[in-house]
């Protein structure tokens, strides 16, 4: 078996947790691998990243610019990317994997997997601007159609692909993200820092900052708030607004973001923490609430299917847009632990091959 992973969507620094998935995954993958069995398609702003996993790359020397610009406009003209095109079909691969969402370039010959995280845009318009909505409804769409399988992250996201195209039914496989184990231990004193929530969330409206901070300063103006929160994550372009809110209510002096961190920053940070705060209104996952179980941290979440499938307590979860509800929960930190059960990435890369082995042999028959 030999496939090709198109990273040509791969933006680091800029895709939320689907960075860290990704990453994590292509690792767990490439030490379970032999040689030459997976190869992937770069870009020179993303190939850093990649190098670092001593993954064999394939690169395109076309900056993530042009990138973004070819993508566009074939996303809506005529226009075709036959330079790609060839760097792909041209070599023998059994299958080509897109795993983030769209199909690229669009006439790609060959089988193709496409991984969908969600379909947010569906239910929650409004947290898109107009262009990313008209793109997503051009690209999406077709490349669900396009894909000769469909790889979700969890039984949730899987229901909600089969709610608006429900002919994907025979071939889409639901497959978990993992989370790093961290054996339990003491966590460590951070030096001149002081005790602190943490909210690890790029400042994307569905990730509900707004009621985070208008709880903060409900229980602030009340008396009752005493407690940092660390945000990390991209800064969004959404987050001056979030900034501007913060001033507005006086409470700027409860937050401190500090943008988005490496993996060894973050895992100081899941450590270090109180407790971690996730008040999302939509997931298809939910990254940060497996990783903060596997720091045995409590969790604070708001109450969303995905976290029934996860196994979340019903303890964890809160209503953020109500402040005396987030406050008793902050109070009783030790009833808020949820224990999920552990899933390796390589436990995820096992499945993610085992389904891959399968397509080939039934696309070679």
């Amino acid at each position: 078996m030999k496939f090709l992973v198109s990273m040509l969507a791969f933006r680091p620094g800029k895709i939320g947790g689907a960075e860290t998935a990704l990453l994590e995954l292509l690792q767990a993958l490439s030490e379970l691998l032999p040689s030459g069995t997976m190869r992937v398609l770069s870009t020179p702003e993303n190939s850093l990243a990649i190098q670092k996993l001593a993954i064999e790359q394939i690169p395109l020397a076309i900056p993530d610019s042009s990138m973004v610009r070819f993508r566009a406009i074939e996303a809506f003209t005529p226009f075709r990317c036959p330079r790609i095109e060839k760097r792909i079909d041209a070599s023998a691969y059994d299958f080509v994997w897109f795993p983030q969402q769209s199909i690229f370039p669009k006439n790609v010959g060959g089988r193709t997997v496409l991984t969908v995280y969600d379909l947010q845009h569906y239910q929650f318009p409004a947290n898109f601007s107009v262009v990313e909505r008209l793109y997503r409804a051009a690209v999406y769409p077709r490349s669900i159609r396009r894909a000769d399988h469909l790889i979700t992250i969890s039984a949730q996201s899987r229901s909600e692909v089969l709610r608006y195209f429900p002919g994907s039914s025979d071939k889409m496989t639901a497959i978990l993200l993992g989370a790093n184990h961290v054996p339990s231990r003491p966590s460590p004193v951070l030096p001149d820092v002081e005790p602190f929530l943490f909210c690890p969330a790029a400042t994307y409206v569905h990730k509900n900052h707004e009621a985070l901070i208008r709880a903060v300063a409900a229980l602030h103006v009340q008396g009752q708030w005493k407690w940092k929160i660390v945000l990390s994550g991209q800064k969004t372009d959404y987050y001056r607004k979030l900034r501007r809110l913060m001033d507005d209510l006086h409470v700027r002096q409860w937050f401190e973001h500090v943008g988005f961190v490496s993996r060894d920053r973050l895992q100081l940070l899941y450590q270090g923490c109180l407790a971690v705060l996730f008040p999302s209104k939509y997931e298809g996952f939910g990254l940060p609430v497996v990783e903060a179980s596997s720091y045995h941290k409590p969790i604070l979440v708001s109450d969303l299917p995905i976290y029934d499938e996860l196994g979340v307590p019903v303890a964890c979860r809160v209503d953020f847009d109500q402040p005396a509800m987030l406050l008793e929960a902050l109070q009783s930190l030790h009833l808020r632990m949820a224990h999920l059960p552990h899933r390796s990435w390589r436990q995820c890369a096992i499945e993610h091959l085992e389904l891959f082995e399968k397509l080939v042999c039934q696309w070679s028959k």
